[in-house]
C-alpha cells in the first residue's frame, strides 16, 4: 500500500502534547501553502525517486505510481476550507497522478 502524508500546519488551538510545527490563529494562505509543498517535493525529487524508483522501497517510478491513501494531518486540515481542500486535492492529482477515485473520510 502506498500512501502520501501531507502535514497541514494550521491549528485551531495549540495542543499541549503536540511537537509538530504549526501556526495558531492565522488564516491559511492556501496558495502559499501549495507553493511550499511544490518546493518541498521538487527539492526532494532525488530522495523521493530513491524511495519509489525501481529497486527502491516502493518498486516503481513515483510519477506513475498508484497511491492508495492520502493522509492529511498535522494541525487542523479543515481550516483550509472547502476551496483550499479542493485545491490541495487538485494539486495532489496533478503532482502524483495515478489511478483510482477520490473520496474523503474522517475518523
Amino acid at each position: 500500500m502506498r500512501g502520501i502524508y501531507i502535514h497541514v500546519p494550521f491549528c485551531a488551538r495549540a495542543c499541549p502534547y503536540c511537537d509538530f510545527d504549526f501556526q495558531v490563529g492565522r488564516a491559511p494562505d492556501t496558495e502559499a501553502f501549495l507553493a511550499g509543498l511544490e518546493r518541498e517535493v521538487s527539492g526532494r525529487a532525488a530522495e523521493l525517486a530513491e524511495w519509489t524508483g525501481p529497486g527502491g522501497h516502493g518498486g516503481s517510478d513515483m510519477s506513475d505510481a498508484t497511491w492508495s491513501t492520502v493522509y492529511l494531518g498535522g494541525g487542523t486540515p479543515s481550516l483550509l476550507g472547502p476551496t483550499g481542500l479542493a485545491s490541495l486535492g487538485e494539486w495532489l492529482a496533478r503532482r502524483f497522478p495515478g489511478r483510482g477515485r477520490r473520496s474523503s473520510r474522517s475518523r
